[in-house]
């Protein structure tokens, strides 16, 4: 709901990386669900997830596919 609210915040022009991190998830797919709201609930740039080499590459191949 962060990433919607961002969205629709015409003040805001960007968001990204961790809005509210899901502790519900395993840590190494956590980032995956994160960029997946970015990309599903806003049109707006994000900044991908930065905390490690593989999660930046995640977020570039996630975006290729959009």
């Amino acid at each position: 709901n962060f990433v919607k609210l961002a969205y629709m915040a015409p003040s805001i022009h960007h968001s990204g990386g961790t809005v509210c991190e899901p502790v519900d998830v395993p840590v190494n797919k956590r980032h995956l669900d994160m960029i997946y709201s970015h990309i599903k609930y806003s049109d707006k740039p994000f900044m991908g997830s930065v905390t490690a080499p593989e999660r930046a590459e995640d977020t570039v191949a996630m975006a290729k596919i959009v």
